[in-house]
């Protein structure tokens, strides 16, 4: 009987963009390279279904265009009728449907034995000759490098499935895999790697594929975890509870398809009807004993010793040792070596849950039982790991044997803590609970790999009890109303002695009731506790306090803290007291002494090595999350804004590790999200606010992240979105205790106003804010308020002079002199050395005077100065803007005002900053400045021309401008569709209309034009303003100057040159340096010297020098794409002093130079490590190397650029 089985489903993530497999990608394009040298290459691609290897195929496929010949075939999917020829007849069709009908009898003449496999000519072969199949072979092969050399691009032909072939179609792979060794032929293999088991002839010839020379080999891996979550994102899981989008990355196993099936399902547990199948269709082709042991082993979960296993099966009357190895050539089940012992886990958690759901309940109780039994019964013999604890006590808690699952399942507590699995630690406590622990405790248990127990849940060895324990999990967890269920009902409300009092603050705070937690710390400060005891919680309630902005209380409180920590020798409870005493003396003005403190923390903190190798005990974690935090307060303060930033980041980073996504934890994420912010990095702070976003916590904690969101979304200008998530916001807590979460929640508001042209409403907003807040406020955040409430009233004050309303304006500049004068005087509080303070007050100055009406420029020079030391891109802008506003005013200001209003413009396009954006260029068309036309969806730096007066020359399309930007950053036609959501077709219509514009012939030509005119160019967002007033250029060098240098050549030039001889060297060379020169200028680089195939040059900066050399090598990969070949360069970056002579640059650092180059390899573009505090981040950056050499008195560590990944935009 014919049965006819499922092909690879072709279902809606094929529509998505590829999310990972650049690797895979990488691979293929090797492959191909090597074929169009003449080298004929197979590869084959192995992956279980679902993987994506049709799609990663179609993917490769697409991005050659139209310059490979591209041919399919696909073994049938029938089963018991074997049909010879079957995906090479399927190729042919598709031939025959490309070529015309002449030309086809031209390439298969009907006499031929190939003529057999297309019905629609006749046959002229004779089948009966025994030498008709190899003449087809011969045959076959000639059509491939025929066709391959009257391509461009050579021939693709792709076989897919190739676990459904026929002998004959397998006899016909072995023979060209063995001959097929030259011509421009791609061939590529797609086979299921789970069908290999049951089909040795396929395996044995794969695997004499692997020996030949030719041939590479793609294994498809899983999706990594954060790549199967952008694929859930994108089928639409966004819309899925967060647990519902963490089960199905668990669940999906980095397979795409499967993830696609789960999204479809829902928030529901069960697994989809059609996944489940898809499973048993593999688990159907198993003998029934086999299947028996799948499920034995499904009972067993992951990681149970084989002899284990094997005991248990013959409890069950199996045999193991056959059916497992079944199960492994299925690819069911893989054998995992020791140590400290072998055992099989399953391939796929997804068929584990399957073969799983196939066990009734009471057979899941019996196997359960047995395989406890085994695993109590070897317990005292081996020594014990949290993975083996959890097992034993989920075995016996579902084999039915409370007695004896209790104290395993509170041991397994204490493991899954130990191992920051604190949902996991909570259920496992609770069940305990239930199962009669009650009030009694059990001992402490014996270390299990980590430390004992007995240390890590209490001090002086009294263990907390479980329902503690419990407690402490469920706020970990992000449960703080949990931990106070579990804690008031194991002490009742309100009692227990000042640990407990200590335990039960922190989780009201977490909670969002910090009123009644700061009233729990007073009243627990009056009992008298041992000094080691007093210490940790006189440093919990100065934290607090800190945060609720009582500061000196909280900085006389770890002053204490730290002296009762250092009585009693607890260097844990001194490093946390220290932390937070660094905070409170920042937040007072005190900022020498504040840095003093954080290093007297951070000597500690490395001594103890607390972020190095020790995991910190679940007690400690708040104590180490809250002391990211403080070192991010302080070193914000001083105005070390990435300094700030790394720190924030590593402790969101060290929260995630650990499995908080509440408390502490998000409140160090959002400090992180809050420095980015503030360095222009607004999409890595709004990615960070997202993911945070995405997971659960207390309203106290969501209201914070909404909040800073929301203002990163008004100076973006989505103000409705920001709106519903400040509204959002303010409803969880109406009248916050804490004074950030209040400042966060009024500067949003008033951003909101403000983008909106609602100045009166932001003005009232903050004044009625700044009255609530009094001074629980820190100051450099009540002088930004104070600053926001003037640039309110200096939109006021203009709208009452446009009106001639001279009372209301009196009025307006009476209240901004009393708001000023507040500045002022909280500056006189505050101690030299605080940039950020000083920047803050200088804002406000600067809006006082515009106020006043002063149409002074200088206060905003000195304003976007202070912004500019800070790193600190939108800040600079807006201080750009006013100052070109009051310098439009000045006889003889008005080109600087354009140069002021060009670079905040690229600023706000750069950031996506559109109520800006809309004021500069409103500023410019008001004053006829003429500034560079810019698209509401920016696309990068929009163009302006050599001269920048003279504007872009041809008349673009927005559309068009955003396609030549993909096309200068090297994209295909394929490319630019994904990214713009239009076809390929489409986009090559784009790309034809541009070239005719302007007036080229070739990609490579419309990428200089686009670099030329700063299309794809990037600017770097902080710019200072002095930078905008004018730039030293390279040929302003004097007799010693700071210059960076290029130097490219050709590698292996004269072997070249002997290979092609002289006259195709003389027109390659014409044509290389014609592309180089016209590269340079784009840049605005100049050529210093020239001989042979070598370039010296020098640049403006690093960052264009780097720029240049990605695009040379981006243009050259991409005509050797076209047309087969392109000379391979090595490209050299170094930034060193040298001394002029005219045009001529010599000196050390010009040899220096020179030696790097000789690091370099072909396609490569290295660095100098010194130069590389002058790359930004997008550059990605490969292996180091060292230069040394003649003339060199020590060696030169480089760098190698990873240009096809650099973001060259």
């Amino acid at each position: 009987m014919v049965t006819r089985m499922p092909a690879e489903p072709q279902t809606g993530i094929s529509a998505l963009p590829l999310v990972g497999r650049r690797r895979e990608l990488d691979a293929l394009a090797a492959g191909h390279e090597v074929a169009l040298a003449g080298r004929a290459t197979v590869v084959l691609i192995a992956g279980e279904t679902g993987a994506g290897k049709s799609r990663l195929v179609r993917e490769f496929v697409a991005g050659l265009g139209d310059h490979a010949f591209v041919l399919t075939g696909t073994s049938p999917v029938i089963v018991g009728s074997d049909i010879p020829f079957a995906p090479i007849a399927g190729a042919l069709r598709d031939l025959s449907q490309r070529v015309p009908s002449r030309r086809l009898l031209e390439l298969i003449p009907p006499e031929s034995e190939l003529a057999r496999l297309l019905p629609e000519h006749t046959a002229g072969g004779n089948g009966s000759d025994p030498l008709a199949q190899v003449r087809l072979f011969e045959q076959w092969l000639s059509l491939l490098v025929r066709l391959g050399a009257e391509h461009d691009g050579g021939i693709v032909l792709i076989l897919e499935d190739l676990q459904w072939t026929d002998a004959s179609t397998r006899d016909l792979l072995a023979y060209l895999i063995s001959n097929l060794s030259t011509g421009q032929v791609l061939l590529l293999l797609t086979v299921r790697s789970e069908a290999l088991a049951g089909n040795a002839s396929l395996r044995r010839l794969l695997f004499e594929a692997t020996r030949q020379p030719s041939v590479r080999s793609i294994d498809i891996d899983p999706l990594t975890r954060d790549e199967t979550e952008a694929v859930v994102t994108t089928l639409g899981g966004a819309g899925l509870s967060p647990r519902a989008r963490m089960r199905i990355a668990d669940i999906s196993g980095g397979n795409p398809l499967y993830a696609e099936l789960l999204v479809q399902a829902g928030d529901g547990e069960a697994l989809p009807h059609s996944l489940v199948e898809l499973v048993r269709e593999r688990l159907d082709q198993l003998s029934p004993p086999a299947r028996r042991i799948a499920q034995l082993a499904s009972a067993a979960g992951t990681g149970l010793p084989l002899a284990l296993l094997e005991e248990a099966a013959t409890k069950l009357r199996l045999n193991a040792a056959p059916a497992l190895t079944e199960l492994r050539e299925s690819g069911i089940v893989a054998l995992r070596m020791g140590p400290p012992t072998d055992s099989y886990v399953f391939r796929h958690p997804l068929i584990l849950e399957v073969v799983y759901g196939e066990l009734m309940p009471a057979e899941r109780e019996v196997v359960h039982r047995i395989l406890g039994d085994i695993m109590a019964r070897v317990s005292g013999d081996r020594p014990a790991d949290p993975a083996w604890v959890l097992e034993l006590a989920r075995h016996l808690w579902l084999g039915g044997d409370p007695a004896r699952a209790v104290p395993a399942l509170v041991s397994a507590g204490d493991t899954a803590m130990e191992s920051f699995a604190f949902s996991e630690a909570l259920i496992l406590y609770e069940r305990a609970i239930e199962a009669g622990v009650g009030e009694k405790s059990p001992k402490p248990r014996e270390p299990i790999g980590f430390r004992a127990i007995g240390t890590s849940a209490a001090r002086g060895g009294a263990v907390r009890s479980v329902v503690e324990r419990a407690a402490q999990a469920a706020s970990l967890s992000g449960n703080p109303e949990r931990a106070l269920e579990l804690l008031d009902g194991e002490h009742g409300s309100g009692q227990g002695g000042p640990t407990v009092s200590m335990r039960r603050a922190e989780y009201l705070w977490q909670a969002g009731r910090q009123a009644a937690a700061l009233d729990i710390y007073k009243s627990a400060l009056t009992i008298s506790v041992r000094s080691e005891g007093r210490a940790a919680l006189q440093g919990a309630a100065a934290r607090a306090m800190l945060l609720a902005g009582q500061t000196h209380d909280a900085q006389r409180l770890a002053s204490e803290a730290v002296e009762s920590a250092r009585a009693a020798g607890a260097e844990s409870e001194e490093l946390h007291a220290l932390y937070t005493l660094s905070a409170a003396q920042a937040r007072l003005g005190n900022l020498p002494t504040a840095l003093e403190t954080l290093g007297q923390a951070r000597e500690l903190d490395l001594r103890r090595q607390r972020r190095t190798r020790i995991q910190p005990r679940p007690s400690r974690i708040v104590d180490l999350l809250s002391g990211y935090w403080s070192e991010a307060a302080v070193l914000g303060s001083a105005g070390r804004t990435e300094e700030a930033a790394a720190a924030a980041l590593e402790g969101a980073q060290t929260a995630a590790k650990l499995g908080i996504r509440g408390g502490w934890g998000r409140m160090v994420g959002v400090a992180a999200a809050e420095e980015l912010i503030a360095l222009g990095r607004w999409s890595e702070a709004e990615a960070l606010l997202e993911e945070w976003l995405n997971t659960s916590a207390p309203p106290s904690d969501t209201a914070h992240t909404l909040a800073v969101y929301a203002f990163l979304l008004a100076l973006r200008g989505h103000t409705a979105q920001a709106s519903r998530h400040l509204g959002t916001s303010q409803r969880q807590i109406r009248a916050p205790i804490d004074p950030r979460l209040h400042f966060a929640q009024l500067r949003a508001e008033a951003e909101i106003g403000l983008s909106t042209g609602q100045a009166g409403e932001a003005g009232r907003s903050l004044g009625s804010g700044l009255q609530d807040l009094g001074d629980r406020v820190e100051p450099s955040e009540l002088v930004e308020l104070l600053a926001m409430s003037l640039r309110a009233a200096a939109e006021r004050a203009d709208q009452a002079r446009a009106r001639g309303a001279k009372a209301e304006l009196a009025a307006i500049q009476s209240d901004a002199v009393v708001l000023h004068g507040r500045a002022l005087a909280n500056a006189k509080a505050r101690l030299p050395g605080e940039s950020r303070f000083r920047a803050l007050l200088a804002w406000a100055t600067a809006e006082h005077g515009r106020v006043m009406g002063d149409r002074d420029a200088g206060p905003w020079f000195a304003a976007g100065e202070h912004w500019a030391a800070l790193r600190e891109p939108y800040r600079v802008a807006y201080a750009q803007l006013r100052a070109a506003e009051d310098q439009l005013t000045q006889r003889g200001g008005r080109q600087d005002a354009r140069r002021l209003l060009a670079s905040a413009q690229a600023t706000c396009l750069e950031l996506g900053a559109e109520p800006l954006r809309r004021e500069v260029e409103s500023l410019a068309q008001r004053a006829r400045v003429e500034l560079a036309p810019s698209d509401p969806k920016p696309v990068g730096r929009t163009a302006l021309g050599d001269d920048p007066e003279a504007g872009w020359p041809f008349s673009l399309s927005p559309r068009e401008i955003e396609v030549l930007e993909l096309v200068a950053d090297g994209r295909t036609n394929r490319q630019i569709g994904d990214v713009l959501f239009i076809t390929a077709k489409t986009a090559s219509h784009h790309v034809s209309s541009i070239l005719g514009k302007l007036g080229v012939t070739s990609r490579v030509e419309a990428a200089s034009m686009a670099a030329r005119a700063g299309i794809g160019k990037p600017d770097a967002p902080g710019v200072a303003i002095g930078d905008a007033v004018g730039t030293l250029g390279v040929a302003d060098l004097g007799d010693s100057q700071e210059a960076t240098m290029m130097f490219t050549d050709i590698v292996s030039s004269t072997a070249l040159l002997e290979a092609i001889g002289d006259s195709a060297w003389l027109e390659l060379i014409s044509w290389h340096d014609e592309l180089l020169r016209s590269l340079v200028r784009a840049y605005s680089g100049r050529e210093v010297d020239h001989a042979g195939d070598g370039f010296f040059l020098v640049f403006p900066d690093v960052i264009a020098a780097l720029d240049c050399g990605v695009t040379i090598q981006r243009s050259l990969a991409e005509h050797r794409r076209k047309h087969g070949f392109a000379p391979r360069l090595r490209v050299a970056v170094h930034r060193a002093r040298v001394m002029s002579e005219g045009a001529v640059l010599r000196g050390k650092g010009v040899h220096q130079a020179a030696r790097i180059a000789e690091a370099a390899r072909g396609d490569e573009i290295v660095i100098s490590s010194e130069s590389l505090e002058f790359v930004p981040k997008r550059y990605a950056r490969g292996e180091p190397r060292t230069v040394t050499g003649a003339g060199l008195t020590q060696a030169i560590a480089v760098v190698l650029i990873e240009w096809r990944q650099a973001a060259n935009r």
